[in-house]
């Protein structure tokens, strides 16, 4: 092989680790745990569970899932969180995070 082609193909390489490199990043170092049966809700309590569907569509995207302006958890392909909030009006979202 000549040294052109080596060249381009380290360059292959290299461009795909970036690329898919910054695709597993974990921008809130969130901490994946196995599921345990959570503690029953205080009685002036709700408690949300937040699925998200195990797809290879979009899986390399994450998800916060943010209850009055705090992250709660960040989701990935096949994952889930849990939270307890205050029975009370509350404003629960999912946003996508910009790789």
């Amino acid at each position: 092989m000549n040294t052109k082609k080596i060249k381009f193909i380290i360059y292959l390489i290299l461009l795909g680790s970036v690329i898919f490199g910054g695709c597993s990043a974990n921008t809130y170092h969130a901490k994946v745990t196995v599921f345990k049966e959570p503690d029953s809700p205080e009685k002036n309590e709700t408690s949300i569970f937040v699925f998200r569907e195990n797809s290879a569509f979009g899986s390399a995207r994450k998800f916060a899932i943010v209850c009055n302006d705090t992250v709660m958890g960040v989701l990935t392909s096949g994952t889930f969180c849990q939270f307890n909030v205050k029975s009370a009006e509350n404003e629960i979202v999912a946003y996508m995070i910009a790789q």
